[in-house]
């Protein structure tokens, strides 16, 4: 064998075994996290009975663990978000002013057989049929009444989706329809506000006014800001407790936040943004929390001695800081971990069913409280 040769070998089986052999060495310093939104294949160990599937198994675990995988990705991620301006996740698309926004069609499961989609909400081309309004309608109409035959408060919060507030920072290319000026959830609230006397309060104007003071949604995130929460916790106290006024003296304070979109495209680490915190408000009331983010349940020496139960998606997390400290005590509870006798073992006063807007006909899952 020629010496050239063998230099060539040398190099080529190099540049194949020095990644694996350098991942020895390196990988406990490497980003081992789960970005794939599902379990990732465990090695499967070789038996008689899986002789046959094992090749297959085996290389979906090797897929799933690949020394630098991570690494590679994160480095394809920001190549296509810094340079070709585009996204490397079908969950996020890029808007204006690099402003990230959550393609909900691709991620998560219909619900009551319609599609979770906020493109489709901003474009509003998807609507509710009349009968499935109508089904919404009964539902809530019939919880409040049971509540109410209790002595408990009833409230529906439904808050907006992000691209319907920051439709300024929407892509040029989303183009929508021109022939209504309501969305699908728009249209249900009027629906609901002209057949019902529900208690429905829907913050999208005043999320949308205040922009010019500061923002209200986070710009990598599907969320709304603490800011937003704030904005929006007050439009709710106006019909809970008309008589309480939230503070108006607030001091912001910046802190940096992580957004869950930049978390898809595993960029989170890059793309860190201010959130605000209502450094003074209430400081003379203090709360604690108890248990996990999806069930929490708080006290504080607050103003109010009713009991406040809030039931929905991951929107309400942000209220926790200002309703904890105005309410002695409070439970906010994630949709799909509501159990029917919660209301009455916690002795609730008051309960808010709130939903984003996006998966607002999931509102007539409110049926859950009705045997409570």
């Amino acid at each position: 064998m020629k010496k050239g040769n063998l230099i060539i070998i040398i190099i080529f089986l190099f540049m194949i075994y020095i990644p694996d052999i350098a991942y020895l060495f390196i990988e406990n310093k490497l980003d081992k996290g789960n970005y794939e939104n599902r379990n990732l294949y465990t090695k499967p160990d070789l038996t008689l009975k899986n002789i046959q599937t094992y090749p297959k198994q085996f290389e979906n675990y090797f897929n799933d663990h690949v020394p630098f995988k991570n690494e590679i990705r994160k480095l394809r991620s920001f190549i296509l978000y810094d340079v070709f301006d585009t996204t490397s996740s079908f969950r996020v698309f890029k808007g204006k002013n690099n402003w990230l926004f959550y393609n909900s069609v691709q991620a998560e499961t219909p619900i009551n057989n319609k599609p979770v989609d906020d493109i489709a909400d901003y474009r509003k081309i998807s609507m509710l049929t009349l009968k499935e309004m109508e089904s919404i309608k009964d539902v809530l109409v019939e919880v409040d009444k049971n509540l109410n035959s209790q002595n408990i408060q009833f409230y529906v919060f439904i808050l907006p989706n992000k691209e319907n507030v920051y439709e300024n920072y929407m892509p040029y290319l989303i183009n929508r329809n021109n022939t209504t000026t309501k969305s699908r959830t728009e249209k249900l609230i009027d629906y609901l506000s002209n057949n019902t006397n529900l208690n429905i309060i829907y913050p999208k104007d005043i999320l949308i006014s205040s922009q010019k003071e500061m923002d209200t949604y986070l710009k990598y995130d599907t969320h709304w800001n603490n800011y937003g929460a704030y904005l929006g916790t007050t439009e709710l106290l106006k019909i809970v407790n008309p008589t309480f006024k939230m503070p108006n003296d607030i001091v912001w304070s910046k802190i940096p936040h992580k957004g869950d979109l930049a978390n898809m495209l595993m960029l989170k680490d890059y793309l860190i943004e201010d959130d605000y915190v209502a450094s003074n408000f209430m400081k003379d009331i203090n709360y604690q929390c108890q248990t996990g983010i999806q069930f929490m349940t708080c006290s504080s020496n607050g103003i109010y001695d009713e009991t406040i139960m809030i039931i929905g998606d991951s929107f309400r997390n942000a209220t926790v800081q200002y309703l904890a400290k105005i309410y002695k005590n409070s439970i906010f509870i994630h949709e799909d971990y509501y159990k029917e006798d919660l209301i009455k073992k916690y002795g609730i006063d008051i309960v808010v069913y709130e939903s984003v807007e996006r998966r607002s006909n999931s509102l007539i899952d409110a049926s859950k409280l009705i045997n409570n």
